[in-house]
């Protein structure tokens, strides 16, 4: 609903006056010249500024003026069609009636859209419950990556979004949930990222395998179990195999050969055939095989030497591929059994005699050699790595991720799943019940839009027009469908087309305002109800009679009738005019069957466009109907021009024109036309001429309407002197001074002109 209109910028009407429109009911009297027009084209505007809405929703507004004459005759043949709401078959509004439902029973579409209700609500609470998994396992993925090893940093790549973490996360985990096979290490992970992170890591070289020979292989080491003696049939063999002293004896050979011809131990003469029964006992295959026992332990000891430079090379090599502990230890161990093996040796080296035993060293030797392979094992990867990096990093990624997910998100990819399934299960079927609740339902909407169609037409229209215009009396022309769909047509009663010059003045004011009228109270279109509108009616009764006016007048109430009924969609009505038999006639309360007028005061706003001689027309509100009385507002019209303000209302003289002629025919009890020796003031004289000629000419029952005349020259305040002199000389002063508001007693001052 409008609640108020200031037309800016929009002559003769003051950009400072606004028209007060807060009820349904909203009539605007003013004269000819005075704006009516002006405001009702400004109401037809494109998004007039002026304009205050009461709930701040503008609503279409329906403008019926001059303009809307001549656009609608301008092509009489192609008039647009109206759609009226007539009455449907019975099977339709039966059928209708299920669908909208009938009295307080709910009809198929109010239970469709319950149901729709109810299952957005429980599609939005399942909806809400699995969002909340979501943003739960969401914090859970971004608080665990940010704490999960940063060596990994590459792996995160693209991904270092909450959300997109998220996503990575379910895809991953969906990937790889059902599997059984064990996930790779962080170590092992770490160690391929070394690899492959690093864009400039070069190839590793592999380590070398430990070369040890088992010393009970090598040639001649089966004499460690042999004692090795002397000939057995020289004289001094039993004495030294019952001393067991053979090795003894041996080292004592080489001091004979220095004592000249004493024994070194007893200082007496040696035997002389004691140099050769030694010689004999330490024969040649004696020595033989104590060279073979010397080069048995030079032989292994180069071995040992070799060994141990191997193991200490091994041990520099590089700890993400050789355990560097277990390594140690094996080496000590290693060593041990070789450094004793050596000692064993070069022992049964020095005493032949001796049986020794040597350890194989296979078992140490087979731990070191599997902790080397292992490294081996992990260069030979680290450097396939190296050799298709693209390959490897994502192979690598891939595999971050689910130790990431089977991991580190274990838990809460558990309770994530668990919402997953419940939930989550539930919502595509609940998507899809609602889903076919919302066909459904548009299904019924569009069904009982068919119906209403079924109960338009813009055929009912067609006769509601031609019966007006038959009842008022213009017979020579009907209205019919044209050719075009949509359309009417203006025709002579042989089916000629007609055009808009060949209608009299009151023939195109009467069809346009009938063609009016069903426009607003129908719809333009059969598919849709009309929208909430606005009427504006500026002076519909222009070139009409009497009889014509009144049916007008009754179209115009019943407009306003559907202005102040809720259900309807006119929701306001403005009317401007300048008729005051007209005004009256709309805005007159009468008694309805129920003992209610229509229309009530609380329904109505009154108003008066005034127009002044130099200055904008302004707007005035009214409490009560400014043309209850047509004769008193003459007289508030020359009243307001002898004022306090100064100045005239334009037409003052033609309102004390028709004051005197409608009191002196009725009540004044003389006539006023013979006064002339009353004024002896040449402009009074022809002010007071100017007043009863125009009045001869006749009786008028609207007060503002055909305001020809032709103004003397003559000052206001003189015809103000001129009208209050015709009442003194006829002996009517009382009723001036009553119409007035002069009091008697105020003096003189208070009189005449002033």
């Amino acid at each position: 609903m409008l609640s108020s209109i200031t037309v800016h910028g929009r002559a003769p009407v003051s950009a400072d006056s606004a028209w007060v429109t807060n009820r349904p009911l909203n009539f605007l009297f003013g004269e000819n010249g005075s704006g009516k027009t002006t405001i009702s084209r400004y109401l037809a505007g494109d998004y007039p500024s002026g304009l205050e809405w009461a709930d701040g929703v503008p609503q279409r507004i329906h403008v019926y003026n001059r303009d809307v004459v001549d656009k609608t005759i301008r092509e009489p043949e192609r008039m647009p069609g109206v759609f009226l709401l007539g009455e449907p078959d019975v099977s339709a509004q039966a059928e209708l009636d299920e669908l909208e439902g009938k009295g307080d029973e709910k009809g198929g579409i109010a239970l469709a859209e319950d149901e729709l209700k109810s299952r957005k609500k429980t599609l939005d609470a399942c909806t809400a419950r699995l969002d909340a998994a979501e943003e739960a396992l969401t914090e859970a993925v971004w608080v665990a990556f940010r704490a999960f090893d940063q060596s990994f940093a590459p792996t995160w790549e693209g991904s270092k979004r909450r959300e997109l973490m998220f996503d990575e996360a379910v895809k991953t985990h969906d990937a790889v949930r059902e599997s059984t096979d064990p996930y790779p290490a962080l170590d092992e992970l770490s160690t391929r990222a070394a690899a492959v992170f690093v864009e400039d890591m070069p190839p590793v070289d592999s380590i070398p395998s430990v070369d040890h020979t088992d010393p009970n292989k090598l040639p001649c080491a089966e004499l460690l179990s042999e004692e090795v003696t002397g000939a057995a049939d020289v004289s001094l063999a039993e004495l030294i195999d019952k001393l067991g002293n053979r090795d003894w004896v041996e080292t004592g050979r080489e001091y004979l050969e220095h004592s000249a011809g004493r024994c070194p131990f007893c200082q007496n003469v040696q035997p002389q055939s004691l140099l050769e029964d030694l010689a004999a006992y330490f024969d040649g295959e004696y020595r033989a095989k104590k060279q073979s026992l010397a080069a048995l332990a030079k032989d292994y000891r180069t071995t040992v030497v070799a060994v141990k430079e191997t193991l200490a090379s091994v041990a520099k090599a590089d700890p993400q591929f050789l355990d560097a502990a277990e390594f140690a230890a094996s080496r000590v161990n290693l060593e041990k059994v070789l450094e004793d093996n050596l000692r064993i040796l070069e022992d049964k080296r020095d005493h032949p005699s001796k049986v020794v035993r040597v350890d194989s060293g296979d078992s140490e030797v087979a731990v070191t050699e599997a902790l080397v392979d292992a490294a081996n094992a992990a260069i030979t990867k680290h450097n396939s790595l190296l050799a298709d990096r693209k390959t490897s990093r994502r192979e690598l990624v891939s595999d971050v991720w689910e130790h990431f997910v089977r991991n580190t998100l274990r838990a809460d990819l558990a309770v994530y799943d668990t919402a997953r399934k419940s939930d989550g299960g539930q919502v595509p079927v609940l998507e899809q019940r609602l889903e076919e609740t919302a066909k459904e339902l548009s299904r019924l909407k569009s069904r009982a839009t068919e119906l209403h169609s079924l109960a338009k037409s813009d055929k009912a229209a067609i006769e509601h027009i031609n019966g007006y215009l038959a009842n008022v009396g213009f017979t020579s022309f009907t209205l019919e469908a044209a050719e075009e769909s949509g359309y009417y047509r203006l025709a002579r009663n042989g089916g000629e087309a007609i055009t808009g010059q060949s209608l009299s003045e009151g023939e195109r004011t009467f069809i346009t305002f009938l063609h009016f009228y069903y426009q607003v109270t129908g719809s333009d279109s059969a598919d849709r109800d009309p929208d909430p509108a606005v009427v504006v009616i500026d002076d519909p009764i222009s070139s009409l009679d009497s009889g014509i006016m009144w049916m007008v007048s009754q179209m115009v109430r019943k407009l306003m009738r559907m202005a102040t009924d809720p259900k309807s969609h006119v929701t306001q009505v403005l009317v401007l005019t300048h008729n005051t038999r007209f005004y009256s006639e709309i805005t007159f309360p009468r008694q309805g069957a129920n003992n209610t007028k229509f229309p009530n005061a609380g329904q109505v706003t009154h108003a008066v466009l005034e127009k002044t001689a130099n200055s904008p027309s302004t707007i005035r509100p009214y409490g009560v109907s400014p043309v209850t009385s047509a004769y008193r507002m003459l007289w508030e019209s020359v009243k307001d021009a002898g004022g306090e303000a100064g100045g005239a209302a334009f037409g003052v003289q033609n309102a004390m024109r028709r004051i005197l002629e409608t009191y002196f025919k009725h009540v004044g009890g003389r006539s006023f036309h013979d006064l002339e020796d009353k004024f002896t003031d040449g402009a009074q004289l022809d002010a007071y001429r100017s007043l009863i000629g125009w009045a001869n000419e006749g009786s008028h029952d609207a007060p503002w309407e055909d305001l020809d005349f032709v103004n003397v020259g003559t000052s206001n305040e003189v015809f103000l002197m001129v009208f209050r002199t015709v009442f003194d000389a006829t002996g009517n002063i009382g009723h001036y001074n009553m119409m007035m508001g002069i009091d008697p007693d105020a003096g003189d001052a208070a009189n005449g002109a002033n």
